[in-house]
C-alpha cells in the first residue's frame, strides 16, 4: 500500500483489507498477506518517527500463548463458537469470524 514517496493507497493496505474491507479480499492482493491474518505492522516498521518508540512492558498486551501456538490446521478448523470464546476480549473480534476464515483460507 506504500506507493513510493507519493503516500499510501488505502485500497491495498493489509490492515484495511483484513479489518475494514467488506467482502472477500481480492485474490490478486492475497499473496501480500503472507502469514498475517489481522492488520499489518509495515507502516509502523517504516515510519521514521518510530525510531523514538520504546518497547512496552504491559503484560496485558502480550499475545495469548494458545493463539501463538496454533497450527495452520487448527486455525482452519476453528469453529465460530471457538472463535468467539478465544477472541472475546481481543481486537480480532472486530474483524469477525467470516473475515478471519476468508483471510485464513486462500481458496475462498
Amino acid at each position: 500500500a506504500i506507493v513510493g514517496s507519493e503516500g499510501v493507497d488505502a485500497r491495498r493496505c493489509l490492515a484495511y483489507l483484513t479489518i475494514e474491507h467488506r467482502g472477500p479480499i481480492p485474490r490478486e492482493l492475497r499473496p501480500y498477506l503472507g502469514a498475517r491474518v489481522f492488520g499489518c505492522d509495515t507502516c509502523q516498521e517504516v515510519c521514521p518517527w518510530n525510531r523514538f518508540a520504546q518497547t512496552h512492558q504491559h503484560p496485558e498486551l502480550k499475545p495469548l500463548p494458545q493463539i501463538l501456538n496454533m497450527s495452520t490446521e487448527e486455525w482452519e478448523a476453528l469453529s465460530e463458537e471457538q472463535f468467539k470464546e478465544l477472541f472475546r476480549d481481543s481486537p480480532l473480534k472486530r474483524a469477525g469470524f467470516e473475515k478471519m476464515k476468508d483471510t485464513l483460507t486462500p481458496s475462498r
